[in-house]
């Protein structure tokens, strides 16, 4: 029986294609080869699996059901950019092939095709981390960290703003970046390095006591909390903000609602429509989950660069830290993995039980919950639990039709009718 640790690091696949044959035997060979294997027919279904299950690696059929493999294709790489897609293309189709390559699949494979052709694949594309992808988790050390389709959307923006001269207010929940986000519009406006670069905490400093001779100088203020600034305070700000002699830009920070909080009157009107010309919002991790394990990667290089080992997240914890409800976002995420690996050695991999104890258990669930949304009814779920089982006992017993009846209590005939019934062959 495989290590408990072997069987969280196993690569996690996705297949889908209308044709269960093609489903089950490639689902049987994958899992053989200790990969963990889920397979769909519905293009809808599929994109909800590769939310929940973030797989490694996906094969996509080029004609499916209700649509085809090249608009689907689309649908996933706009919601998950970083998500890899092998096409499965039938002869005569190589044209689409090519087309799906444009459209950022990653390689195409022709039917029919041998389960060599797909463990080859699988060999290619699924290793942990190929030294390409850590030089560039490497590369992205002082940047922004992100792939899903709202963190591409929120990058552009930001880029049409840099070079502005306009105040701005950045908004979004706690331990989201706000504050990483600032330092990075910094950097990109000036360059060279020698603008100044002020930080204020409003929780700190309400009534914002500061040298206004700073205000001369090029670069750029930081006032975190912006919303606990004193009144008094939030005036003296505009009002050094309008002077035309004001080079520094400011970048007002809040995890608060500021539109109620003027209309609740506890806000100034004026600097908020101020600020608000050029608002950016940073979405919730929770909003864009596919990020994760990108963020997982970067923060591990910096553990390890800082200690000197060569830590590791298994495939199964990251699942697991992919459908966690974060409450305090990027930050709550590096806290976590710092902890959890703070005494961990060298080489280790952090596992589903590592973070079990830091974790909320109810969440532990989730990962298993999201799966069941594929199913429609209970006999659609009751018939993927029956095949998976008896497929688990035929490998487990190298397919001795006698030993797997004994075990579970039935004749060889009704065991080859339920084999039928549930359309799994004893042979690819």
């Amino acid at each position: 029986m495989p290590h408990k640790d072997m069987l969280a690091t196993k690569p996690i696949i996705l297949v889908i294609d209308d044709e269960p044959a093609i489903l089950s035997a490639m689902a049987s060979v994958l899992q053989d080869e200790s990969n963990s294997v889920e397979t769909t027919t519905s293009p809808d279904v599929a994109l909800e699996m590769i939310g929940s299950l973030v797989p490694d690696l996906v094969f996509l059929d080029i004609f499916i059901p209700n649509t085809n493999g090249i608009d689907l294709l689309m649908r996933i790489k706009k919601e998950y950019p970083a998500q890899k897609v092998i096409i499965m293309s039938g002869y005569g189709n190589i044209s689409l092939a090519v087309q799906a390559l444009k459209q950022g699949a990653i390689d195409f494979i022709e039917k029919p095709f041998s389960m060599d052709d797909i463990l080859d694949k699988v060999a290619q594309y699924c290793s942990v981390r190929n030294e390409q992808e850590k030089n560039s988790i490497l590369s992205q050390s002082n940047k922004l960290i992100g792939e899903s389709y709202l963190f591409k959307e929120l990058i552009q923006y930001v880029h049409l703003i840099i070079p502005l001269d306009n105040h701005l207010l950045i908004y979004g929940p706690r331990g989201v970046g706000k504050n990483h986000l600032s330092h990075y519009i910094h950097t990109q406006k000036y360059k060279n390095g020698d603008a100044v670069y002020i930080e204020i905490n409003g929780l700190e400093n309400p009534s914002l006591e500061i040298d206004y001779a700073l205000f001369n100088q090029d670069g750029s203020m930081i006032v975190k909390h912006v919303d606990a600034l004193s009144r008094d305070a939030q005036k003296k700000l505009l009002s050094v903000m309008e002077r035309a002699t004001t080079k520094v830009r400011v970048f007002c920070l809040t995890d608060k609602n500021l539109y109620k909080q003027v209309i609740d009157g506890l806000f100034s009107e004026d600097l908020f429509y101020s600020l608000n010309s050029t608002p950016i919002e940073i979405p919730s991790l929770n909003k864009r989950r596919f990020d994760i394990p990108l963020l997982v990667h970067h923060y591990l290089t910096h553990i390890n660069t800082a200690t000197a080992r060569s830590l590791s997240c298994s495939t199964q914890a990251m699942r697991l830290l992919r459908n966690y409800t974060w409450t305090e976002n990027c930050r709550e995420l590096k806290q976590l993995l710092e902890t959890v690996t703070k005494n961990m050695p060298p080489d280790a991999s952090i596992s589903i039980d590592h973070l079990q104890t830091l974790l909320h258990n109810a969440d532990l669930h989730l990962i298993e919950e999201q799966r069941f949304q594929r199913f429609t009814s209970l006999h659609e779920a009751t018939q993927s639990f029956q095949k998976k089982f008896l497929l688990y006992q035929l490998k487990k017993n190298r397919y001795d039709l006698d030993q797997v009846s004994n075990i579970l209590s039935m004749d060889v005939i009704e065991l080859r009718n339920e084999l039928n019934r549930l359309d799994i062959s004893l042979s690819l």
